[in-house]
């Protein structure tokens, strides 16, 4: 009988909890995963290329089963049904009991990330640092006009952190409304408020329809950025880190939500 992981059985109404989870090149580790996976999940996996990307797939779905098993009291992860949208957002519709537990889920280079709460749709995107000397031309193809010349004030490691900040935060967004990224990173703008962070300013030209989004920076692992949106104010935000056996609270993060990070001469 397979078991899963222990997950805080409480999570309240306004409550967003925040799961890091180390990803590993190890076949044995793989297969554990595999064998909670649906029929979907397996032929996905399975189109993979490249085996560190399907290692790595198999394994943050299977964490993300045992983690939501953990919320909605299942003792096999495995039992889990999820459907997709038209547009490929996942929920979760059996048990019925859990279906009001939202959850959005990422992955970059060894780690992955997921966001889970009841009843409101969250987004979360994580991306791991690295060099990207076509930044500024994707950019331009990508963001507004207002975000491309904020980047083009920037140079070097302060432009490229600046970039994966913006890349995140419409990421966040875009997965909280489970809308298409290509169709609407465009039409997602932020700008700097008067301290230098930036903020979500308008969605699709109008400033109206962001006074309920919270979208902001996540302080989650050195060498990543990481952001989170949600559509309505929440109560609380909390870290954990997933041991691979029994999930922990993760030390000196549980009031870390620190809206923005600054990075270079930049406030991001």
């Amino acid at each position: 009988m397979r078991s899963s992981a222990s997950a805080p059985r409480f999570l309240g109404e306004g409550d967003i909890h925040i799961w890091l989870a180390r990803l590993v090149e190890d076949e044995d580790c793989t297969e554990k995963f595999a064998s909670l996976l649906d029929r979907r999940e397996a032929a996905r996996a399975a189109r993979f290329l490249y085996k560190r990307r399907r290692m790595h797939f198999v394994q943050s779905h299977g964490i993300v089963r045992r983690i939501l098993a953990g919320y909605a009291g299942v003792g096999d992860p495995a039992d889990l049904v999820f459907r997709r949208s038209r547009l490929g957002k996942p929920r979760l519709v059996a048990p019925a009991a859990a279906s009001r537990l939202h959850f959005s889920l990422s992955h970059s280079g060894d780690c992955c990330i997921l966001a889970v709460r009841l009843g409101q749709p969250l987004g979360i995107d994580l991306e791991r640092l690295h060099d990207l000397p076509q930044a500024f031309h994707i950019a331009r193809r990508n963001f507004t006009a207002a975000e491309t010349r904020m980047l083009a004030g920037l140079r070097g490691d302060a432009r490229r952190d600046g970039f994966f900040a913006l890349w995140t935060r419409k990421e966040a967004v875009v997965k909280a409304m489970g809308a298409s990224l290509a169709a609407n990173i465009g039409r997602i703008e932020f700008a700097p408020d008067g301290a230098g962070h930036p903020q979500l300013t308008s969605l699709d030209g109008d400033r109206s329809r962001t006074r309920d989004w919270f979208v902001f920076g996540l302080d989650i692992e050195p060498g990543y950025a990481a952001a989170l949106a949600t559509a309505r104010p929440f109560r609380g935000l909390q870290h954990f880190i997933w041991s691979g056996v029994t999930p922990r609270a993760r030390p000196d993060r549980r009031d870390r939500a620190r809206s923005l990070n600054e990075i270079g001469g930049f406030r991001l």
